[in-house]
């Protein structure tokens, strides 16, 4: 109804739309720190981008780069638009970039002519990860972390109990490092050396010795790539030298060089040109829809959290009425998640199995999709993967904080009266006893064997087989799929391509259903006022009642995935390691 009332409003708004890019032939972008996001996945930036590739008026592309979008995975999708712009016929893609980090860099490479400021480096450094350990200072508060895990590369538990990595987890990251600076360096020698060889003339000979040479090429500027590492940062100068730009140009030059390349009759259009871009979408979203794609953030828990969160209260209505619906043929999960509540992360992973037996579900990761995350996604008919998705992690952990010990120096003291045994097994005040803590390990060894069973039957992998990359292990996309953990790398787009080969027949039109918090809820969050996971802290024991200003001091500033913990001392966990990255 909406489609037809409207219909002469966008035909008009689609005529302007191609004379407005007929005579500009060219759009200018700059990715800021005011906008970096909306580049990110799901970002309006990425649709904008999407659209933009289907305006054949236009031929040149500028991008300025001062920021980028949170996430390798954002990032990896970023410059997969751009690389898909410049691979296109008749068009050429100019970067000025003013980000300088390798992986500003990395996106930016992709570019058919890169340049930079006179003045400015390239700091040229190598990927790294600095997990933090937070178990002295918990020590000295007098809080005890009393943390068990299944699998031995679980490693959630030891940033607060240890004050170093165990070699297990020490092992697992500087693979997971290693994996991601391979990727980054290779691409960039794909993108700067190999790809513009490719459109190079070279005299005839035979195919096999010029792929050979091409190889011996490429491994000699993969080294150089490392060696240029211990440098730290490069001046413009070295980076010219290495061909790794391919000039210098202030800013205002090089909107010069913009103009010239199309003519300085023609004014490049700006981020302001995703206005008719939108009414376009918005007459695509009001065609009837047959698809839908769910977009699963945050943490796995049973209710709604002040921030992003995947909740069953609000996920399985949504896959039950999808599955009744007769108009919706198949199903995309988009999943960036470390993980959380176990019964959770079992109850979608239900909800999603009883929706496959009448459609077809493609899981497709973001940034992170890992534990819980990956518990979800291993029930869909299909898994793709950025390369650089952190995922895996199929382990369990759990346990609770004691803070009895914080509580005495302060002249707070609790004794256990009780008609049977281990009436404190969930007590903050004192930790587990041998007997509990092993207790509650076969509790989470028996999660453990569950979460190996949904994955085995979801990807069709013996449990033994499993075993070997499972333990708590964190993968990249690359390596899951190495080992079978994912079908393919890609995002939405090859998710897409997946679920049309299921649908024979249809032409895919997506609705995007999203989770966000309660409105109410938003304008808190923009006033400050924020709450942790779950319920304001308080001890629920009757001789703490009298301390919140000792329950704040103690765990205000913790760690969303620490307060997870205090929420659910009596459930297992299928959380991720937390650790920030670092270039």
């Amino acid at each position: 109804m909406f489609s037809n009332l409207f219909y002469p409003f966008f035909a008009a708004a689609r005529y302007w739309r191609r004379h407005i890019s007929m005579n500009s032939r060219a759009i200018s972008l700059k990715i800021s720190q005011d906008n970096a996001e909306r580049f990110g996945l799901e970002g309006s930036g990425q649709r904008f981008l999407d659209s933009l590739l289907s305006e054949r008026q236009l031929q040149l592309m500028s991008v300025e780069i001062e920021a980028l979008p949170r996430g390798w995975a954002a990032q990896q999708a970023l410059r997969h638009k751009l690389q898909l712009w410049k691979n296109t016929q008749g068009r050429t893609l100019f970067v000025h970039l003013r980000l300088p980090t390798l992986r500003g860099y990395w996106v930016a490479s992709v570019a058919d002519s890169l340049w930079m400021e006179p003045c400015s480096s390239l700091f040229w450094m190598g990927v790294g990860v600095s997990p933090l350990f937070y178990g002295a200072i918990l020590e000295r508060l007098g809080i005890q972390a009393d943390l068990v895990a299944a699998g031995s590369f679980k490693s959630f538990g030891e940033s607060y109990t240890r004050n170093a990595p165990t070699q297990e987890n020490r092992l697992q990251l500087e693979e997971l490092v290693g994996s991601l600076q391979s990727q980054v360096l290779k691409q960039i020698v794909d993108a700067r050396f190999d790809g513009k060889r490719a459109h190079t003339k070279e005299p005839e000979q035979d195919r096999s010795e010029r792929t050979e040479d091409l190889q011996v090429l490429s491994s000699k500027k993969l080294a150089q790539m490392h060696h240029l590492m211990s440098k730290g940062a490069l001046s413009v100068e070295e980076l010219e030298e290495e061909d790794l730009i391919d000039g210098v140009l202030y800013r205002d030059q090089y909107e010069n060089k913009v103009k010239t390349f199309i003519d300085r009759k023609h004014k490049p259009l700006t981020q302001s040109f995703d206005f008719w871009l939108a009414i376009e979408r918005r007459w695509q979203r009001w065609s009837k829809k047959n698809i839908a794609i769910l977009s699963l953030k945050g943490p796995v828990v049973e209710h709604p959290q002040s921030k992003m969160s995947i909740a069953t209260s609000q996920v399985l209505p949504v896959l039950t009425q999808i599955e009744k619906d007769p108009s919706i043929k198949g199903v995309i999960v988009s999943i960036d998640s470390p993980g959380g509540s176990a019964i959770a992360s079992d109850q979608i992973a239900r909800g999603i199995q009883m929706l496959r037996r009448k459609k077809p579900v493609v899981a497709v990761m973001g940034n992170v999709a890992a534990s819980g995350g990956y518990y979800i996604a291993a029930s869909c008919d299909a898994i793709y993967a950025h390369s650089n998705t952190v995922t895996g992690s199929i382990g369990v952990v759990g346990g609770k904080l004691s803070l009895g010990q914080a509580l005495g120096r302060v002249g707070v003291h609790s004794e256990v009266i009780a008609a049977g045994d281990n009436a404190d097994f969930l007590s903050p005040l004192r930790p587990f006893s041998d007997r509990q803590r092993e207790l509650f390990r076969a509790l989470l060894y028996r999660t453990y064997d569950r979460f190996l069973h949904v994955v085995s039957s979801g990807r069709k992998i013996p449990v033994e087989h499993l075993e070997k990359v499972a333990q708590g292990r964190v993968w990249t996309g690359e390596q899951a799929y190495q080992h079978g953990l994912i079908d393919g790398l890609g995002g939405l787009k090859e998710a897409l391509k997946a679920l049309s080969q299921r649908i024979i027949g249809v032409d895919l039109a997506p609705i995007w259903i999203d989770f966000k918090p309660h409105p109410i809820q938003r304008i808190r969050n923009f006033l400050g006022v924020n709450e942790m996971i779950g319920p304001k802290f308080s001890l629920s024991s009757r001789a703490t009642q009298g301390t919140p200003l000792l329950s704040d001091m103690l765990l205000k500033e913790a760690p969303d995935l620490v307060r997870f913990v205090w929420k659910h001392p009596h459930e297992p966990l299928l959380l991720m390691p937390d650790w920030e990255e670092y270039q």
